[in-house]
């Protein structure tokens, strides 16, 4: 089984249409054989610890990245250390996508890495070359 960082920036929307989106993804990530790994980087710093917990106890094994720095686009360093975290875990695939993605688009989105097939790094068709 292949694993995939399926990694978001929670910024705007509501706890529940993060908790369907995660769900619904990981369901249909697993369903194509993949071991999803839920990121979510909390792009606001304002969401409360409530919905942190929730997302806790719904999501398993979910890594919440907690922003403390007022960085502007905020979102583009998100990007940045979920692709770190990723690194760091040496995984087969990344994807980074906005939680606002209806479930259509992100199910198409996930057929197209499942179709991929094995991950061949730039650096590696460079040196063939």
């Amino acid at each position: 089984m292949q694993n995939i960082i399926w990694g978001t920036c929670w910024y705007n929307e509501p706890v529940e249409k993060l908790l369907d989106f995660l769900k619904s993804t990981i369901t249909s990530l697993q369903k194509m054989g993949f071991n999803a790994m839920p990121v979510v980087f909390d792009a606001r710093f304002i969401h409360n610890e409530k919905d942190i917990e929730l997302v806790k106890n719904e999501i398993n094994d979910v890594k919440i990245i907690l922003n403390r720095l007022n960085v502007f686009p905020n979102k583009n360093y998100g990007i940045a250390l979920i692709t770190n975290f990723a690194n760091e875990l040496k995984v087969e695939h990344v994807a980074i996508v906005d939680p606002d993605w209806d479930i259509k688009q992100s199910n198409e989105f996930v057929e197209k890495i499942h179709s991929l097939g094995k991950n061949v790094r730039l650096g590696d068709l460079r040196c063939k070359n």
